[in-house]
């Protein structure tokens, strides 16, 4: 079988892989999901997604909040280009892309009600004072009264950030959930074509999400926190904590900050 589907390393280099991977596990739904409760309680005029990647969570956002703003904001100069015709082929006047690092934008002005970060804060790289960093930024340069939401996986609670086979023992079980879910999102019907097509796209997502997990027990690229660390960390600069919680029991929650 051609597996057109094999583009990249990584679900976020382009948008047709993310597509047919990421955007269909359960863990990464979970999130956009609840991001959009945090939003409608919120009620924002101007929203602000930093690492917005291929754009696929900020045009989400900007369709069911027809009346807000929304920026995505990414590094890279050709995932910002990805996002922008993105948004123009599907026609979403309200959002917009740029480039920008998500630690230096913060220590500017944040003309934003509602900033938040999906499967990005954990890219603000060792050592750890440049989270804090973040965080005494954002918190310096947002209007009072402004949020932030952190939509994330975290080191459980009861694993130290330097053993790593518990963390790897995660990983797999996250893999095999991600299989499991991406199966079922890329079957169109019961053929053998399409049983064999999902099972493959399955079985590459798995092995991407697994190759994953080796970074964050490695902290190669991939610099992971506790919850409690970062709720620890937003209190002592400031932040009100309005909500920690998990999406599910694979490491996913969401942090909801307030100045």
């Amino acid at each position: 079988m051609n597996k057109e589907y094999d583009k990249t390393p990584s679900f976020y280099n382009d948008e047709e892989t993310f597509s047919k991977f990421l955007k269909k596990t359960s863990f990464y739904t979970a999130l956009q999901n609840n991001l959009s409760k945090c939003i409608s309680f919120a009620k924002p005029k101007k929203i602000l997604e930093l690492g917005s990647a291929t754009g696929e969570t900020s045009m989400k956002v900007a369709k069911e909040f027809p009346s807000s703003t929304v920026v995505g904001v990414d590094m890279r100069e050709n995932i910002v280009e990805v996002a922008n015709n993105a948004a123009k082929r599907e026609n979403v006047k309200n959002v917009s892309f740029k480039q920008g690092d998500m630690s230096q934008y913060v220590k500017n002005p944040i003309d934003a009600d509602f900033v938040y970060m999906l499967y990005s804060f954990h890219h603000i790289v060792d050592p750890e004072e440049n989270k804090i960093n973040f965080f005494k930024d954002a918190y310096q340069n947002l209007k009072k009264g402004a949020y932030v939401c952190i939509a994330e996986g975290f080191i459980p609670e009861d694993v130290s950030l330097t053993d790593e086979a518990p963390i790897v023992e995660l990983w797999r079980v996250r893999s095999q959930e991600a299989y499991a879910t991406v199966f079922w999102n890329s079957l169109s019907d019961l053929t053998k074509d399409s049983l064999d097509k999902a099972t493959a796209i399955a079985n590459y997502s798995k092995e991407k999400e697994f190759e994953a997990g080796l970074l964050v027990a490695k902290r190669d690229s991939e610099y992971l926190v506790k919850a409690s660390w970062v709720e620890k960390v937003a209190r002592e600069v400031g932040f009100k904590v309005v909500i920690n919680q998990p999406v599910n029991n694979i490491a996913d929650r969401i942090i909801l900050l307030q100045k």
